[in-house]
């Protein structure tokens, strides 16, 4: 769940980096100064440290809501097939699938992990599928 080299060097370049300065001389790169040899505020690093780490909770969640929407598609093609059992565990793969992804994007947070509980208990009370 690594972001690819080019989200990398989108989160870096958002978080203020420029990872090479140079020029392009017949069509081929040459670089003057590398940044991170150089002087680097840690405030980017910081930042660069915080985009990243998003980027893998959203990647994660993304899996997590993925799998919830193929445990709903099976709960109502075995629900039409009759099998009630298989349907119920279904249902209860993808609450718990979204619950994943809340608590993946919840990163911790007290409020936001709080949130997850209540929404997912609603949706339980509610049968929600």
């Amino acid at each position: 769940m690594t972001p690819s080299r080019d989200e990398v060097i989108r989160l870096a370049r958002e978080a203020g980096m420029d990872a090479m300065v140079g020029s392009v001389r017949d069509g081929k790169y040459e670089p003057k100064v590398n940044a991170l040899k150089s002087s680097v505020p840690v405030e980017w690093l910081e930042e660069f440290a915080a985009l990243v780490a998003a980027a893998e909770r959203e990647k994660a969640a993304e899996i997590c809501k993925t799998a919830a929407e193929e445990a709903r598609q099976q709960f109502h093609a075995l629900l039409e097939a009759g099998d009630e059992q298989s349907a119920l565990c279904n249902a209860a793969s993808a609450q718990l699938a979204c619950f994943l992804a809340d608590m993946v994007m919840a990163n911790g947070d007290p409020k936001a992990i709080a949130e997850a509980f209540r929404t997912m208990e609603k949706k339980a009370q509610g049968g929600e599928l």
